[in-house]
């Protein structure tokens, strides 16, 4: 149901309901953490994984989908740090890009200097990284990213910056490659929502894989240089 390009947004949340209702019935505290430790293992190690090694076992991926929903909809212990997954919208259940390459990703020595403080001219970054992102695609791929596009990408930054979820993970006690994995997944699911917003540009960065990977490591780079809570 879930890979039904027709199928109805609401007739998932049934199917999990079910589930999340038998994790409830458990009552003992140690098997219910237990499923919860492994769902959540399972999730960190096939998304790691599955970036870098190509399964040929479809029912690894199902499971994952599967799954990385159901963590959502468990219901929250009653000291539970803040989750990665606990972030996503579950308003909606969409198709995220669970195999996003990072093969023919690019190395850059590029350096984005912090901005300058005093003035209260916070639009002069903005057009900085905007313009280096152009550069570095137009200089690394070849590809003219139109007028839109450049429109698309400086509000793909601006979300990023302003999500309280991301400021929330990124001030918390958690380490480097966890915020950068979590700067990722908020990133690809922002990028997501470009399929009904914005098709042409989506499938643009979709096709190129490793210009959206620039891209991203351009924004989080970005977001590292103005210590909005990154590696602080």
């Amino acid at each position: 149901m879930f890979y039904d390009p027709n199928r109805d947004e609401g007739s998932l949340h049934p199917i999990l309901d079910q589930v999340v209702d038998k994790f409830k019935s458990i009552e003992d505290d140690e098997v219910r953490e237990e499923f919860r430790s492994q769902i959540q293992s399972y999730i960190r190690l096939y998304g790691y994984l599955s970036q870098i090694i190509t399964f040929s076992d479809i029912e690894l991926e199902k499971s994952f989908v599967f799954l990385k929903y159901l963590n959502k909809k468990l219901p929250k212990r009653d000291t539970e740090k803040f989750d990665i997954s606990d972030t996503i919208d579950l308003d909606s259940l969409r198709i995220q890009i669970t195999h996003d390459r990072m093969e023919g990703l690019e190395s850059t020595d590029t350096v984005l200097e912090p901005p300058p403080f005093g003035g209260g001219d916070v639009v002069e970054p903005v057009i900085d990284l905007l313009s280096e992102i152009i550069n570095q695609v137009n200089n690394t791929y070849g590809i003219n990213l139109t007028d839109d596009d450049k429109v698309d990408i400086e509000r793909l930054r601006d979300r990023l910056v302003s999500d309280p979820e991301i400021i929330k993970y990124m001030n918390g006690q958690n380490t480097e490659d966890n915020k950068k994995n979590f700067f990722k997944e908020q990133f690809d699911g922002m990028m997501v929502d470009y399929i009904n917003e914005r098709f042409e540009f989506y499938k643009k960065m979709d096709d190129n894989p490793s210009m959206k990977n620039l891209i991203f490591k351009m924004m989080y780079d970005d977001y590292h240089s103005r210590g909005t809570g990154v590696g602080t």
